[in-house]
């Protein structure tokens, strides 16, 4: 009987511990499992606050306070914004400003829904100009003529929609975004001045990279050229000259082209590691940035002319003016970069804290123009507006929007 009572305990508790590791096995499974759909609901929206209207504030603003969009604000603003003004809390995937007689405004779109938003610099008022919801949109492109380019990621296919703003038909309604599928595959794009056409590129039927130009909503493509390299950064100048260069990485050599309009690419600068361009339009002026190591080092080009800024950063944190005069706008961390620098920076592995500069790129002269104090920025894709008093850009720790008023 000992030994029928002993086997048969060791059975119970062999039972039991099988059981017990059964069901940890079973909750830790549906716990990762719930997780993935809390986060695929809240891409598509779920759990924000319903939409309202009939506020006190305007069915617009009120919505856009409700689900976190307004970043610190719980009214209207009232007067003048501060010199930095944080837009959003909500990470942001593209801007442009949209300037009229009256006013100028910034407009967004924002990341986890592709909502596209607007904000009067001048009063802090902001507008949510569509509810055509859109998850996971990566990266935007706006024109100044109401089109919009959205990037969107889903885990398994990154995919690229062109879409037209159709506004509300009534003052109660929020207007919709009208969208068409482009080619799958396409690795970076950009729009033309007046947002009629598009250049990007994607792969060919032969496997190769291919940049094509067509019609903003992918009608009429013509392919310009052909590459074995599909890492190709995109900018499409206001004077027309399409810009190629070569996704930068930290002491490898990297090139910049223009696109001929017979496919040639002719270099615009010569090959140094971690290149990054800046070219102003209607000038051969161009900002060149040099990353290697723990060193970074920016240039002004023109022509033949070289001189060398006593500014440590990246080409690609800098915006031109949009005058005719040669002066372009620099975020500049504030501590010396690490080793290895670039290649961590693109990864998101380290930040940068850094100050807005002004460049006079006819004399090399430069000027500090705001510095942030603790509020920590790595700045990342400004743009100015057309008058040259506001500079929006993203927080890359977060992909917030900010907008900082140039001149005190």
């Amino acid at each position: 009987m000992n030994l029928v009572s002993k086997m048969l305990r060791w059975f119970v508790l062999v039972f039991v511990i099988t059981t017990i590791s059964g069901l940890a096995g079973w909750y830790f499974f549906l716990r990762e499992e719930q997780d993935t759909l809390d986060a695929t609901a809240r891409a598509r929206g779920a759990g924000q606050i319903a939409p309202t209207f009939g506020d006190s504030f305007g069915s617009t603003y009120g919505n856009i306070v409700g689900t976190g969009t307004a970043g610190t604000a719980t009214s209207a603003p009232q007067g003048p914004l501060p010199r930095l003004y944080q837009v959003t809390r909500a990470p942001v995937a593209g801007m442009t400003f949209i300037t009229t007689a009256s006013t100028t405004k910034l407009r967004f779109v924002e990341r986890s829904t592709g909502y596209v938003l607007e904000i009067d610099v001048s009063t802090g008022v902001l507008t949510r100009l569509t509810n055509t919801l859109n998850p996971r949109t990566y990266e935007a492109m706006l024109s100044k003529n109401n089109n919009v380019i959205q990037r969107t990621d889903d885990g398994a296919i990154i995919r690229t929609k062109a879409g037209a703003l159709v506004a509300a038909t009534s003052s109660d309604e929020v207007g919709t975004l009208a969208t068409t599928e482009l080619p799958s595959g396409i690795g970076a794009i950009a729009f033309n001045a007046t947002g009629t056409e598009i250049f990007y590129i994607a792969p060919d039927t032969s496997g190769r990279a291919a940049g094509v130009r067509a019609a903003w909503r992918g009608e009429r493509p013509s392919t310009l050229f052909t590459s074995s390299i599909f890492g190709w950064k995109v900018q499409w100048l206001d004077d027309g000259r399409i810009v190629l260069a070569q996704k930068a990485s930290s002491g490898v050599a990297g090139y910049a082209y223009t696109l001929g309009a017979n496919g040639a690419l002719n270099p615009i600068t010569s090959p140094r590691p971690g290149l990054s361009v800046l070219p102003k339009s209607g000038s051969n002026a161009v900002l060149v940035s040099s990353a290697e190591n723990a060193s970074l080092t920016l240039d002004v080009e023109r022509g033949d002319a070289v001189t060398t800024l006593p500014l440590r950063t990246l080409a690609e944190k800098c915006v031109w003016s949009r005058s005719s005069q040669l002066i372009a706008f620099c975020a500049v961390p504030q501590r010396p970069p690490i080793n290895n620098f670039l290649d961590l920076w693109n990864r998101g592995a380290v930040h940068t804290s850094d100050q807005w500069w002004r460049v006079d790129a006819a004399t090399g002269g430069t000027e500090l123009v705001y510095s942030a104090g603790d509020t920590e920025l790595d700045a990342i894709r400004p743009v100015i507006d057309d008058e040259g008093k506001y500079i929006a850009f993203l927080n890359y720790r977060d992909l917030s929007l900010w907008l900082l008023r140039i001149a005190q």
